[in-house]
């Protein structure tokens, strides 16, 4: 162990060599974090808890996580148009359910500087 970190089966009573109360709690909320985070993993899907496992894993041992491929601009460009066609449909349906409301119509004011 290193002298200025606590191990992880240190009790909670702050009476360590090295360690203060106060880096107790601190160790204490990382656990209790770590602890929500499993639970809320329980509720992921197969996929994405899959996913979840393998951020988790390298969160741990300190490794960056992989950058996905690079795209060509051609398929780029092709999946930017359709991303741009989707939101303008879902604008669409959203104005038509009532969830939006179309802007007011007005001239935009021209400030003097």
């Amino acid at each position: 162990a290193f002298p200025g970190k606590a191990s992880s089966s240190s009790t909670t009573t702050g009476d360590h060599a090295h360690g203060t109360p106060s880096s107790v709690g601190v160790l204490e909320l990382r656990d209790v974090r770590r602890e929500v985070a499993t639970l809320g993993a329980a509720g992921l899907g197969k996929r994405q808890l899959k996913a979840w496992k393998q951020m988790d894993v390298m969160a741990r041992i300190g490794a960056k996580a992989e950058k996905r491929p690079r795209l060509s601009a051609k398929i780029g460009k092709g999946v930017a148009k359709k991303k741009v066609e989707r939101e303008k449909k879902a604008k669409e349906l959203a104005r038509e359910t009532g969830m939006l409301t179309p802007k007011k119509g007005g001239k935009k004011v021209k400030r003097r500087k």
